[in-house]
């Protein structure tokens, strides 16, 4: 019997290592934390039965071991994109490919896409991580799911939800760093910001945030910027601040305790997911099913979160 074959994300995490050598820059390649790297490695090591790295106060080193596997792996992934590729290139006129930020897409949209499988099976979902809107335009998408300030829509969009923001932190960080009863409790800590670019005269989320709650946002000078949303989220759970958490993308998380919200109020985002579909009759069906379920989804979504939110925190109406 074969032994089990590892993870692609334990692939992947191991390849940037070798690729790199160095877990800190694999994992700002990655997007992931430098503790998910050494986890990976961990693992890796473990299936294998061998050290695959070297280390020592200055530099890490992978094995003879590790750069013929390496190798491997590489030629695997080399193999699964030309397979990837050839089975785009005989796509059915069934595909609908679907654009949003990567957070959007890790957080909320990709988890629940198995029950728009479930009513839509002669529908194929692609999605691409790309920004919202301008991709449709180029016909590099059939629809997109953008998030931009509610001020500056200035094109063809449907709304298709709204969000609350309110600061999360993980159960160990609060425990171990507290207090954190107030909003002004924030100036001792880390704050975890994305890098949303908002337009002219909008503010960020957490200055629009701290602003709502009479808190000057001077206190962001001991912020934390990351690329991606989700990015901010994962570092919320492993302890390294307090990040300003979107309903929309925080409910697993605060469902399953690994985020708890130590005090409210919510706040009403200024920010919104707007629905943008290429225009014509291409894949015109699909494109509305795809609308309309989305929206059923998203109405939930907003429906549940207010419901908890009403039940532990403050809710400012939107």
């Amino acid at each position: 019997m074969l032994d089990p074959i590892p993870p692609t994300s334990v692939l992947r995490a191991f390849e940037a290592a070798v690729r790199f050598k160095n877990f800190s820059k694999a994992a700002d390649h990655l997007g992931v934390s430098q503790s998910a790297i050494s986890h990976a490695i961990k693992d890796l090591e473990i299936i294998v039965g061998k050290k695959l790295f070297t280390r020592n106060a200055r530099r890490t080193a992978p094995t003879a071991d590790a750069i013929l596997l390496c190798e491997a792996v590489r030629n695997g992934f080399k193999q699964i994109h030309e397979a990837v590729q050839e089975c785009r290139a005989t796509q059915n006129a069934n595909e609908l490919v679907v654009s949003c930020f990567p957070g959007f897409a890790v957080k909320w949209l990709f988890p629940k896409l198995i029950n728009f499988d479930t009513e839509h099976p002669g529908i194929a979902v692609s999605l691409k991580t790309l920004v919202g809107a301008r991709k449709v335009a180029e016909d590099e998408a059939d629809i997109a799911i953008d998030y931009v300030s509610k001020g500056s829509v200035v094109y063809s969009a449907e709304m298709l939800a709204e969000e609350h923001l309110i600061p999360v932190c993980s159960p160990e960080y609060l425990q171990n760093n507290g207090p954190l009863e107030t909003p002004g409790d924030l100036h001792r800590h880390a704050l975890l910001c994305d890098e949303v670019n908002a337009p002219e005269g909008v503010q960020t989320l957490w200055t629009h945030w701290l602003e709502s709650v009479g808190v000057p946002s001077s206190i962001l000078a001991t912020r934390r910027t990351f690329g991606q949303s989700n990015m901010v989220i994962q570092a919320a759970v492993e302890g390294r601040g307090v990040a300003l958490g979107r309903t929309m993308l925080i409910a697993e998380d605060l469902q399953q305790k690994r985020l708890v919200a130590p005090f409210g109020p919510a706040v009403p985002s200024p920010y919104g997911y707007y629905l943008v579909a290429a225009g014509g009759d291409r894949k015109a069906e699909n494109v509305a099913a795809f609308k309309s379920w989305i929206a059923k989804e998203a109405n939930k979504t907003v429906t549940e979160h207010n419901r908890f939110l009403e039940k532990v925190l403050e809710l400012q109406p939107a």
